[in-house]
């Protein structure tokens, strides 16, 4: 099961994707589940939530080393984009939305309070120019998500587009349906925005 966003910024000018999800009944929301953090104690976080021993320098080698090579994403072919950097202030905002899937049990872009990525980058205090978001739920490991979301060409696409400098991923364990919920926050700040 998975999900994508995608949201462009230009001027007055906003296009949103959003792919089916499966969405369940809000209950409060966890915006507060983690405070503001650095790469390390989110990165913690991450492992802590499920099992995993997981380093920022391994989880930026995975995800450069597939945007270094190009990926065919559904029909079209997407050439090798520029490596990501980690954003804590993304590791932060995918923290706190993979708790509040895990406690919903369920994947929706929508937030528990009606919100979406950009209030849940505005929450972590990520000015952006671009954004966009990966969700996937059940996968133990993060290979099996990145699989999905290569097999999918709407998550496919929002892991090549070029125009991602930053990256933020978190995964959380709940006791329902899906038990794991992995959340990839893309962006693109303002500050480096040309």
């Amino acid at each position: 099961m998975a999900g994508g966003q995608n949201l462009w910024f230009s001027g007055a000018l906003m296009l949103a994707c959003l792919m089916p999800s499966i969405v369940a009944r809000a209950e409060p929301a966890l915006a507060e589940a983690m405070p503001a953090a650095s790469a390390s104690a989110a990165i913690n976080a991450l492992a802590n939530s499920c099992q995993a021993p997981v380093d920022v320098a391994w989880l930026l080698a995975q995800l450069n080393a597939l945007r270094s090579q190009g990926q065919s994403c559904g029909e079209v072919p997407r050439p090798a984009a520029p490596p990501l950097r980690w954003e804590p202030k993304l590791a932060h905002s995918a923290q706190a939305f993979a708790a509040e899937l895990a406690q919903r049990d369920g994947l929706s872009h929508v937030g528990a309070g009606g919100g979406g990525l950009r209030e849940r980058f505005k929450r972590s205090g990520y000015l952006f120019a671009r954004a966009g978001e990966n969700l996937a739920a059940g996968q133990e490991e993060l290979d099996e998500a990145l699989q999905v979301w290569l097999n999918s060409a709407s998550h496919c696409d929002n892991l090549m587009q070029p125009e991602f400098r930053d990256v933020g991923l978190a995964c959380a364990v709940g006791p329902g349906t899906y038990q794991r919920y992995w959340v990839l926050h893309l962006g693109r700040s303002v500050i480096n925005f040309p």
